[in-house]
């Protein structure tokens, strides 16, 4: 995929993305097929739906056009940043980290866009790239950025190992996260049967924010190494 020029490129991206919507498309009209609609107004009114909602993937796809140049510049020519995680067919890409953490990095992605982005990045490769997500989830702003941060923080939760229990945890007690990016956050504390852990979830347990699901949560696990 290196080898080709930008209008290649291009051209392959589109005929991924005709592809993946003639499937998605195909998948909408099975389905009001076998809902045993008795109406045509009903069937029309889940045609609309459908035809919107393949209306937000085209969307999504244009906002994301610029990243997926970059990746299938790199050899990792996909449809969607989403299809990275969605399916088994898609190319390794964890050389791409770089790029992926790059347009992390913006403001200007809809939440949907910012999603991909993180899950994208929940894989151990990501591990060497904690610092900069870190920085990454203390700059965002959780007024403006709501979403986004709760995906970072939901991406270094699965990243997590014992080794970032403790920098985890410092961030964990700082409300000004929000409740929502510091319940994605807790998990690796939930997981884990460490003291350390243990003494955080005693600690918050009348936190007003996450105090509730912190003490019904019970994922004990063995702690990654």
């Amino acid at each position: 995929m290196t080898a080709l020029n930008r209008q290649e490129i291009e051209s392959r991206i589109a005929e991924l993305q005709d592809d993946l919507l003639s499937s998605f498309a195909s998948q909408d009209a099975r389905a009001r097929e076998n809902m045993g609609l008795e109406t045509v107004e009903q069937y029309n009114r889940v045609a609309s739906d459908d035809a919107k909602h393949l209306e937000r993937i085209r969307a999504n796809m244009r906002e994301q056009h610029g990243l997926l140049v970059e990746l299938a510049e790199q050899g990792v020519c996909v449809p969607s940043v989403g299809y990275l995680v969605s399916y088994d067919d898609a190319p390794p890409y964890a050389h791409t980290i770089p790029i992926l953490l790059m347009h992390l990095a913006r403001d200007d992605y809809s939440g949907h866009t910012f999603d991909c982005i993180a899950s994208a990045l929940g894989i151990p490769e990501a591990r060497i790239h904690w610092d900069e997500l870190v920085r990454l989830f203390k700059t965002t702003d959780v007024t403006t950025h709501p979403q986004k941060k709760s995906e970072i923080a939901q991406t270094l939760g699965t990243l997590a190992t014992r080794k970032q229990l403790a920098e985890v945890i410092d961030i964990l007690k700082d409300p000004s996260h929000g409740a929502s990016a510091r319940r994605q956050l807790a998990f690796p504390v939930l997981k884990s049967r460490s003291q350390m852990a243990l003494q955080c979830r005693a600690d918050l347990r009348d936190d007003p924010d996450i105090g509730e699901f912190m003490n019904r949560k019970k994922l004990f696990a063995d702690d990654d190494d």
